[in-house]
């Protein structure tokens, strides 16, 4: 607080003593009766005359610190001693700010003289530190001694010096006191141990020495108060050395030992327990079980804790990584510490390394589990008995024979187990063994209800630990092989008796290889009779190739040598005439112990069993029809050239090669001439390839070829089109000339697959592009073809909603008279206006629409749409053409097609001459039968007939002449190439001659220059159709431009 000079006036009559001091200038400017009194002075006047130096040297230094504290507007308590005429007086004052009258900032005092105090409690404290078992003592800051209880004079005075620095003079080190008056200069204190100087020699002490000011100087000193503490620290240092050489011992132990706290810290821990977790001891000491080595040790420590409580010890073993000494099996004696009234402190902990204990422990198990599954699958009865005849081994198959569990046959007497009879005929025996003979002998045993034939053979067992004079017995059922050995005598003399009779050549051989019987049939097998092969060996008789004398050696050596007791072969042999023979051999020999006695062959000419597996290998890769190979050798072949080529870096080519409309050949010419047909293909194509290419037969009339390309990137497409052509020149089958084309896809490796499997399917993707491209074709796969696929399924898919939402429309291209300009008809074309896509032409959606059956339905809808257009066209227009309508194989085959016809110009009332029908080649040759009945029909009613495409298809002469027709037009192919093929025009002359001759019309399709249309004319083609007269055209448009309306 700050006090104004009016407030001064209530502190006149207070009993503490209050004045005001000026410290700037060292003089005190007021105080009351009480403070002139405790300061000693005569009066007011004579105490404001004092200046500071009056005061301590100690209040002088802390005076301006309080003057800035009052200043910042703090109060401050403090005890200040100053110097008067009757001597220094003591007082506790509180200071607080006041301002002058001029505006200085001075100290006001309020304060009590401490000799009131010392009345009460500070007497009774003087008391107590006089009478103190502790040492108090006080000195100046340089070491002089300023005061002392009795128990300091008692314990020190008789060696401290009273003069000089008594303080350093205290202890043993010099240097020691020097650092604890240090300490409590610039710190304020020191607390520790120290050894100080006594009568009874240096001992320990321990100090508290506290910087304080000097109640009768104010000056600063040092209080020390001390205890003797010498026996506690002999004994911690006893007890150090003591555990100093606990470690050092627990140290030298190769196992790790520790003492764990009762609350789980580590007390204690040697050096092997530091290096086994891979800490140091500062790392362990104090620090819990958890934080030292885990939760799950820990955890173990719950387990047994309470067995610690109770005193009990606790042993488990552990099976850890441990940083110091890696992966290990460790067993932990847990030793409970308890004090006198059994109280649980802790626990030692020793852990001992049986890591190599627990792997000999799992070792010796696992040959034992080994050595026991070993046993049990044996197919013999093994024991073993101590030298008290008791069990102590018996493998699963003894345990079977007398059907006992193991714990009812180890540890009993064996006797108990074969019976006590049988256990005295064999007790000799095992005397015998016992004296390190090994016995075997044959008995007839009655073992589990069955009579048995054993082997028995005891040998002397001692394994130099459990077992001492103990014998293993193993027995060995041998009935079966005593049973065969009387059968095999049985049957024995039963075969000499019949070798005479056997169907198979009999040849017995003596050791040297020599004839000692030749019977049976092997005088009728080699040709060789009885007088001329006994006593001469085999090889002198000539019985084997080659490879088959050496194979038959190494057989005879095998069994000379004991490798084996019997052998079957099959070798090709020579007959005495050279003839060459299959025979299957069945070898064996004959011993008198070991040595050979003699061998017995058994032959069977086995020949026309070979012969009929070759011809059933043949069947299985060839093609019974043609002779080539089937799909199934074209494949192997196909994957082995493949391999080659790959190794080689080279190129190969697969061609699919599908005849056209085969199908039509067989359905019309029936099946036998199909054969035929095929047989002839088959034969083309095997002339025509080289000796490095392979063909085969892969379906009805597929023929799939693997062509080498021997370098040329170009052969294959050259002889993928040679083989096309060759099909181009006529087959003459039957009394009747044939033609024939093939569509063909080929796909090239490695260009367009790596293995056998893409490139077929490539080549099938490819040989149906042929077929989409109008057949009589070669194509090459390519990655577009894969493209297309989904896309020709989804065209046929978009083909039946074409026609449910009726999305087709029929165009008109007009026939001209080249001559008198006249139209003479016109040819009505489908037309399928896509939503999507736009106008489709008809060679994208025509072969899928043939091959899904949907042209009958689109050809139904042709029909009606053409007779509904010529009776429109009827009522308005006078010159009204016939128009042609084109009919696929498919619907010829349709024996209701004609009648359909009729009926649809029936129902628009039309004569017959109104409508002309256009069929290909090889559409009347798929059934020229039906063909011929259906266009029949249609004549008779005044329906013409023209056969479309001529020169393309498989039509005769004969056939031609036959055909119920009116015209023949001309393929578009042919006129294109009339002005620059030679051929070509000679083709589309004979044609014109031949129409001319048989009395048919003829028109050429696909006209488009003036110099086609001379060439025409100069021949005498009457009609055509083509561009250079009018593209196709919708219906208004062509009977706006060719049609007179009526008068």
């Amino acid at each position: 607080m700050i006090l104004t000079e009016a407030e001064l006036c209530r502190y006149n009559d207070s009993p503490h003593a209050c004045w005001v001091q000026d410290v700037t200038r060292a003089r005190v400017t007021w105080a009351n009766p009480v403070a002139v009194k405790m300061l000693r002075a005569a009066n007011l006047e004579e105490l404001c005359s004092r200046d500071v130096s009056a005061l301590s040297q100690a209040a002088r230094t802390r005076l301006p610190n309080y003057l800035q504290r009052v200043a910042n507007g703090e109060d401050v308590t403090t005890q200040w001693t100053t110097f008067t005429m009757d001597g220094p007086v003591t007082f506790l004052a509180d200071i607080h700010g006041y301002r002058a009258p001029d505006g200085t900032l001075c100290a006001f005092f309020d304060a009590r003289e401490m000799v009131d105090f010392l009345c009460a409690e500070s007497l009774r404290m003087l008391a107590a530190a006089r009478h103190s078992m502790a040492f108090f003592s006080l000195y100046t800051l340089d070491g002089r001694l300023l005061e002392r209880n009795a128990s300091f004079v008692r314990e020190f005075d008789a060696v401290l010096r009273h003069d000089g620095d008594c303080f350093l003079a205290l202890f043993a080190d010099a240097d020691e006191g020097n650092r604890i008056r240090s300490a409590v200069i610039t710190v304020g204190e020191f607390r520790g141990r120290s050894r100080v100087v006594t009568p009874k020699g240096v001992r320990w002490h321990m100090l508290f020495a506290l910087s304080i000011l000097d109640p009768v100087d104010a000056e600063r000193a040092i209080h020390v108060e001390s205890f003797d503490i010498n026996e506690q620290v002999e004994t911690e240092m006893r007890a150090k050395d003591s555990e100093a050489l606990l470690q050092q011992i627990a140290d030298e132990l190769p196992h790790p030992v520790s003492y764990v706290n009762a609350d789980r810290s580590f007390r204690f821990v040697n050096k092997t327990y530091c290096n086994w977790i891979g800490k140091t001891r500062d790392q362990i000491i104090g620090r819990s079980v958890q934080d030292v080595v885990g939760p799950v040790l820990d955890k173990i420590w719950d387990d047994f804790t309470p067995k610690l409580m109770r005193g009990e010890r606790v042993s488990y073993e552990r099976h850890a990584q441990y940083p110091g000494r890696g992966e290990r099996w460790i067993q932990v004696d847990v030793v409970p510490h308890t004090d006198e009234q059994n109280n649980t402190l802790g626990a030692f902990v020793f852990g001992y390394d049986v890591h190599t204990l627990k792997l000999a422990e799992s070792s010796r198990k696992a040959t034992e589990r080994q050595l026991e599954q070993i046993t049990d699958n044996l197919p013999l009865a093994v024991s073993v008995q101590d030298e008290d005849f008791r069990v102590r081994f018996a493998n699963l198959t003894l345990r079977n024979w007398f059907n006992l569990r193991p714990d009812r046959i180890i540890g009993r007497h064996i006797a108990e187990v074969i019976g006590m009879e049988v256990f005295d005929e064999l007790r000799p025996l095992g005397e015998r063994v016992r004296k390190g003979e090994v016995v075997q002998v044959r008995r007839r045993e009655e073992v589990a209800g069955r009579t048995r034939w054993i082997d028995l053979t005891m040998v002397p067992f001692d394994d130099g630990d459990t077992i001492r004079n103990g014998v293993i017995s193993v027995f060995v059922d041998v009935t079966k092989r005593v049973e065969a050995s009387e059968t095999l005598h049985r049957v024995r003399n039963t075969l000499t008796s019949h070798l005479a009779n056997t169907p198979l050549a009999v040849i017995q051989l003596d050791a040297e290889g020599r004839v000692t019987q030749w019977t049976g049939h092997a005088a009728e097998v080699f040709g060789w009779s009885d007088a001329e092969a006994v006593g001469r060996s085999l090889d002198e008789l000539h019985l084997f190739e080659e490879d088959g004398r050496a194979r038959f050696a190494q057989e005879l050596h095998r069994l000379n040598h004991h490798l084996g007791d019997r052998f079957t072969a099959a070798w090709r042999n020579l007959r005495k005439d050279g003839v060459s023979l299959h025979a299957d051999w069945f070898g064996s020999v004959l011993r008198d112990g070991a040595k050979v006695d003699s061998y017995l062959m058994l032959v069977q000419d086995v020949s026309a069993r070979v012969s009929a597996e070759l011809h059933l290998h043949y069947v299985a890769n060839h093609d019974v029809l043609t002779g080539l190979a089937n799909r199934t050798q074209f494949q192997e072949r196909l994957r082995a050239e493949i391999a080659r080529a790959r190794r080689l870096g080279q190129s190969l080519a697969v061609a699919l090669l599908d005849l056209d409309r085969f199908k039509y050949v067989n359905e019309s010419l029936g099946h036998s001439t199909g054969d035929m047909l095929l047989q002839e293909v088959a034969l083309r194509f095997s002339q025509a390839i080289g000796p490095n290419d392979f063909i085969a037969r892969t379906g009805g009339d597929e023929f799939m070829l693997l062509i080498n390309m021997e370098g040329d990137d170009a052969r294959g497409e050259q002889l993928a089109e040679q083989l096309r052509r060759l099909l181009l020149r006529p087959f003459r089958l039957a009394e009747q000339e044939m033609f024939v084309t093939a569509s063909i896809g080929v796909s090239l490796f490695p260009h367009d697959a790596d293995n056998e499997v893409e490139l077929i399917k490539n080549t099938d993707w490819a040989m149906y592009r042929a077929k989409d491209a109008g057949r009589n074709s070669v194509q090459f796969y390519s990655a577009t073809l894969a493209h297309d696929a989904p896309m020709r399924l989804s065209l046929e898919s978009e083909l039946h909603r074409a026609v449910e939402f009726s999305q087709f429309e029929l165009h008109y291209q007009p026939k001209q008279n080249l001559f008198t300009k006249r139209i003479t008809g016109a040819e009505a074309l489908l037309r399928w206006r896509h939503p999507t896509r736009g106008l489709v032409p008809p060679d994208e959606f025509i072969p899928v629409a043939e091959e899904s059956d949907l042209i009958n339905e689109l050809g139904a809808w042709v029909v009606a749409d053409v007779c509904r257009q010529i009776a429109a066209w009827r009522e308005r227009f006078a010159n009204v053409p016939q128009i042609a309508i084109n009919l696929s194989a498919v619907q010829l085959k349709r024996r209701e097609l004609a009648q359909e016809i009729l009926d649809e110009l029936k129902k628009h009332n039309l004569p017959g001459n109104a409508l002309m029908v256009e069929v290909t080649e090889t559409a009347v040759v798929s059934d020229p039968l039906l063909a011929t009945v259906s266009l029949d029909m249609l004549r008779d009613h005044g329906v013409r007939a023209a056969i479309d495409d001529f020169g393309k298809g498989y039509s005769s002469l004969t056939q031609l002449k036959r055909l119920p027709i009116d015209a023949l037009k001309i393929d578009g192919s042919f006129v294109r190439g009339v002005v620059v093929d030679r051929d070509d025009a000679a083709i589309v002359q004979a044609i014109i001659g031949l129409a001319n001759n048989l009395g048919l019309r003829v028109i050429a399709e696909g006209l488009e220059t003036p110099e086609q249309l001379a060439f025409l004319m100069s021949n005498q083609c009457e009609e055509a159709q083509g561009y250079l007269i009018s593209r196709p055209l919708p219906a208004e448009d062509f009977a706006r431009q060719f049609l007179m309306p009526t008068t």
